[in-house]
């Protein structure tokens, strides 16, 4: 970055417009800004890191007091500079918060702090202007601003007053810094953060295996603890143990199965006795049964017999149904056969009559068929006159086509007129409403600007209260610690005469008689001091109380400073409220009003282009003046249609004289043609319908005459054949000895001839089966006793008891042996899983701690990357910093150190003259500046070689050549020459004399009443 233009406008000690052109002094490469103390040098750098960064030079000043005492009240207080980097130029302009005249009215209003960035590539500098500022990358908001700008140069404030801008009083900081702070500054400049990131990543994984590692071990832990075991020996031994259990209960559910199976056997073998004596008494009960049912089953032997003799002759009773049912069928036929006889010759009657009448009917058909010629005719007529019809239709059409377009013209000159009427009160509502709104507006502005003035008197206010409750605060504690720095100076008192008395006590006890005192050198020694010499060992007390007193005159002194700083804000808010006029009203009640207008213009709702109002109405009466004449001419050509289409119906009515009115419409003369046709059909169907209904009427007569005559004859015959069978069932009835009550009696039950002799047979066998097994069970348990079932059933039950719970034990006993294993088990895999994570996890865990800084170094890995960046910034130093002391120091990282701090950073200064390397803070102030100076330049080096994003081309120095002996200084110089050699160029700001004879070329501040100014120097 080269600074080629810098302009302040009451800005520091520069009252007006000042211009710094540093074009002509960059190519001299090497240059001064020169001056008496205060005259402003330092403030050109302020300025130039206010414009980039909104701070100044030393970052701790207010942005906000940057504006010059010397400028003018209608001066604004600005900077601008105009900057190249690489291949491009930019201008950047700032303005801090500061107070201006308001536009209206009287008082002052608060301007923000505001930026500007501009890309002026290709733009002469002297054609830059606020009206030709080129590219607009970046406005008003200062932290786009901000953003914009660190990208481009590819660093913030911080780094710039570290590489590029090196402030008075902050020169030496990263020379004294120590591990921690000098690791901020290098993290901002170099990116390291993957290392940082890095390291995070390997404690994060190396603490989350230690927790598994460790959780795993309290897992193997609580399950030995759960199973009541203080250890793995333990547990085995619980494994023994049960296993001996096991083997004792298995032994004894063998022996209780033994027992179980003997008494299971005893139990089915009187079961088996028990059964047969229970058999004999069921087959007992069923014999005593069978001879209750004897009686019944010997009734039951006589319904058999019966019903077996009925059913002899059942088939002839049949035979006589039958013959009854035939004669009764042929009777109703014979009387359906006479109705129909009856009625075939009443049809016959109505069919010769209906043929008669319908033979009187032939003068209609007569008639019928002359009118049918007649609309023959009609029809070749209208066809003939075709052609006219179509005229006619057509020029119906054109008649009805000019009523439909004449109608929908009207219709749209109704709907024009009335939008017309609609967009006439629109308009006159909307320029009702712009009134109202330019009226709210105008209101709404002057609350606005009387609410900003309200404002800013209500934030000074709070300044005011805020300064004198801090003032309050500060002084209650100057007083407290005034008080303190007494009571401290007391004690200091008291501690150095306790101590002078001490002091006296231990040279009284070293006299000897005729030596003399070391102190007075007398011989004679008349009053020595007395006292117990154990109370004379005050020297610590008296050295506390002069520290205590050191650190409360300090205390005292700074919280006097601070009451007099507080003191000096509190004055200048008071001032600054002073100059801002009261308002009348409060921000509250300006805030309700704002927000009151505000309602009323969004009531009034969004503004409306009145002109394209008008312009829109102008067009709608333009449309109506153009839709009323095409009315008129749609009127007109209905009227010339409605007049053709008369002439048209004239000719086609003369045509058509003979044809009936009515008829003269096809479908209407079709409709006739057809009737007349099927009225034709009709008649002579009936005719033929008449005659064919006569002849089936004779041949039905005779069918159903010869269809009596049979009918007749099969009655008589079935008459005659129901007598016989009659008479062969009474034949049949003698022969089986029954009369027609018992037949009758005995056919009710043939239909349970199948079930009784079932039951009769049952009871046959089941009376043979039983009494045959009787005699078999009572000679199988002859001679022997019936057993007690209860008492085997019950010493069965205790040997099942004794057994189950002899089985429940052993399995209790198996369940927990196998139980204890699995643990062990378990137990075993977790531990060999974690001794072998142990073993995979030890490298791990020592990379892990090493790259977090738990080793002897007390370095982490981002240190280390760090340390090696830092050596390539110490060895581009002290190629600077040997030429300059002649070759006696050489700055070195330390890379050992005590403590439980971050190391690796730590920076020693070697000497030659000792050979030894000793702390940066025992160099001498002009030893402190070279060593600064050269460890500051190696640091430009460095960043611009690591990050080809960021150009130093130019590097500013702020004072710290006034402690450099002439020999000293001109070997800085020299070192500096060097560096411009190398297409840098360097500016420095000093007050030495020698320093402006070796470098002539630059500026010279002047420093009046009225402010300071700038002028060239040699180029």
């Amino acid at each position: 970055m080269r600074p080629l233009k810098l302009t302040m406008t009451a800005f520091g000690p520069y009252a007006g417009e000042t211009v710094v052109d540093f074009k002509a002094a960059l190519d001299k490469g090497l240059f001064g800004i020169y001056g008496p103390t205060g005259s402003g040098k330092s403030s050109i750098f302020s300025a130039m890191s206010f414009a980039l960064f909104g701070e100044t030079a030393r970052g701790d000043q207010d942005s906000s007091s940057v504006r010059s005492d010397h400028a003018k009240l209608d001066s604004m207080t600005e900077v601008e500079l105009i900057f190249e980097l690489g291949r491009k130029q930019y201008l950047i302009r700032r303005i801090p918060d500061q107070m201006r005249q308001a536009k209206r009215g009287g008082g002052e209003t608060k301007e923000s702090h505001s930026a500007w960035l501009f890309d002026v590539t290709g733009i002469p500098l002297t054609d830059i202007s606020p009206s030709n500022t080129g590219v607009v990358l970046a406005e008003k908001k200062i932290t786009l601003v901000k953003d914009a700008l660190e990208r481009l140069l590819g660093y913030g404030a911080d780094q710039f007053r570290q590489i590029v801008l090196l402030p008075q009083g902050k020169f030496e900081t990263f020379l004294t810094a120590k591990t921690d702070d000098r690791m901020k500054i290098l993290r901002e400049l170099f990116d390291v953060s993957l290392y940082r990131r890095l390291a995070e990543k390997f404690k994060e994984d190396a603490g989350e295996t230690r927790k598994k590692i460790e959780a795993d071990r309290l897992v193997i832990q609580s399950r030995l603890e759960q199973e009541d075991f203080d250890s793995l020996d333990a547990l085995k031994a619980g494994i023994d143990a049960a296993n001996k259990v096991f083997n004792e209960h298995k032994a004894d559910e063998r022996a209780k199965k033994t027992l179980l199976k003997k008494s299971d056997a005893k139990l089915v073998e009187a079961s088996k006795v028990d059964s047969k004596f229970n058999d004999k008494e069921t087959v007992d009960k069923a014999l005593s049964g069978l001879n209750k049912q004897r009686p019944e089953i010997e009734e039951q032997r006589v319904q058999l017999k019966k019903a077996q003799l009925a059913q002899q002759a059942t088939d002839l009773e049949t035979a006589v149904v039958a013959a009854q049912c035939k004669v009764s069928d042929e009777k109703m036929a014979l009387e359906d056969a006479s109705a129909k006889f009856s009625g075939a010759g009443l049809h016959l009657e109505k069919t010769k009559t209906r043929l008669q009448e319908e033979q009187d009917k032939s003068t209609e058909l007569k008639q019928l068929q002359d009118y049918s010629l007649d609309l023959t005719r009609y029809k070749k007529t209208i066809i003939d006159a075709a052609d006219l019809s179509k005229t006619v239709k057509n020029k119906s059409d054109n008649v009805n086509l000019a009523k439909r377009e004449l109608k929908m013209g009207e219709a749209a000159l109704k709907a024009q007129i009335a939008d017309k009427q609609k967009e006439d009160a629109n308009l006159k509502l909307e320029r009702e409403k712009e009134t109202q709104r330019a009226t709210i507006s105008a209101s709404l502005v002057e609350v606005m600007a009387v609410l900003k003035v309200a404002g800013d008197y209500q934030v000074k206010q709070k300044e005011v209260k805020a300064a004198q409750l801090s003032l309050d605060n500060h002084s209650l504690s100057h007083k407290a610690k005034s008080k303190l720095l007494i009571e401290a100076d007391e004690k200091m008192v008291e501690a150095e005469q306790n101590l002078s008395g001490a002091q006296a006590l231990h040279l009284a006890k070293t006299l000897v008689p005729g030596d003399t005192c070391p102190v007075c050198g007398s011989l004679d020694h008349p009053d020595p001091a007395t006292g117990d010499i154990e109370e004379a060992g005050l020297d610590k007390a008296f050295r506390g109380a002069r520290d205590n007193l050191a650190k409360a005159r300090r205390a005292e002194q700074e919280m006097g400073n601070k009451v007099s700083e507080v003191t000096g804000i509190l004055k200048a808010s008071k001032a600054a409220l002073d100059k801002l006029s009261m308002p009348e009203k409060s921000v509250d009640d300006l805030e309700d009003q704002q927000t009151k207008f505000k309602d009323e213009v969004k009531k009034l709702g969004a503004a409306v282009d009145i002109p394209k109002l008008e312009a829109s109405i102008v067009e709608g009466e333009n449309l109506i003046t153009n839709l009323n004449k095409e009315f008129e001419v749609k009127s007109s050509a209905l009227k010339k249609f409605e007049i053709e289409l008369a002439g048209a119906q004239g000719g086609y009515e003369t045509a058509l004289s003979e044809v009936p009115e009515k008829l003269r419409k096809s479908s209407y003369l079709d409709h006739a043609c057809h009737e007349t046709e099927e009225k034709i059909v009709h008649l002579i169907d009936a005719v033929n319908k008449a005659v064919g209904d006569e002849k089936n009427a004779q041949t039905a007569f005779a069918t159903a005459r010869a269809n009596n005559d049979n009918t007749q004859k099969n009655y008589e015959t079935c008459v005659r054949e129901m007598k016989l069978s009659k008479e062969e069932f009474s034949d049949r009835l003698k022969i089986l000895e029954l009369t027609e009550d018992e037949f009758t009696a005995g056919k009710v039950i043939v239909q349970k001839i199948q079930a009784l002799e079932q039951s009769v047979k049952y009871f046959d066998d089941s009376l043979s089966v039983n009494e045959r097994k009787a005699l078999e069970l009572a000679k199988e348990i002859e001679g022997q006793k019936r057993p007690d079932m209860s008492v085997a059933k019950e010493a069965k039950q205790v040997a099942e008891m004794v057994y189950g719970e002899a089985v429940e034990a052993t399995a209790t006993a198996r369940a927990r042996s196998e139980h204890l294993k699995k643990v062990l088990l378990a137990i075993m895999d977790t531990k060999a899983a974690n001794e072998k994570a142990e073993e995979e996890f030890a490298e791990f865990g020592r990379i892990a701690n090493d790259f977090n800084g738990k080793n002897s170094s007390k370095m982490d890995l981002e240190t280390f990357a760090t340390a090696a960046i830092f050596d390539r910034v110490l060895n581009a130093a002290n190629q600077r910093l040997g030429p300059m002391t002649s070759g006696r120091y050489t700055l070195e990282r330390i890379r050992e150190g005590k403590g439980r701090g971050r190391r690796g950073l730590d920076l020693a200064v070697y000497d030659v003259h000792t050979g030894c390397p000793r702390p940066t803070s025992t160099l001498s102030g002009g030893e402190s500046f070279m060593a600064a100076l050269a460890l500051a330049l190696g640091l430009s080096d460095v960043v611009q070689s690591i990050s080809g994003a960021i150009r130093l081309d130019t590097i500013f120095i702020d004072e710290g050549f006034g402690s450099l002996d002439p020999e000293t200084l001109d070997q800085a110089l020299q070192t500096l020459q060097d560096l411009v050699g190398q297409s840098r160029a360097v500016g420095l700001i000093s007050h030495v004399d020698l320093v402006q004879q070796a470098i002539p070329a630059g500026f010279q501040i002047q420093k009046t009443s009225s402010g300071s100014s700038i002028l060239r120097r040699d180029l």
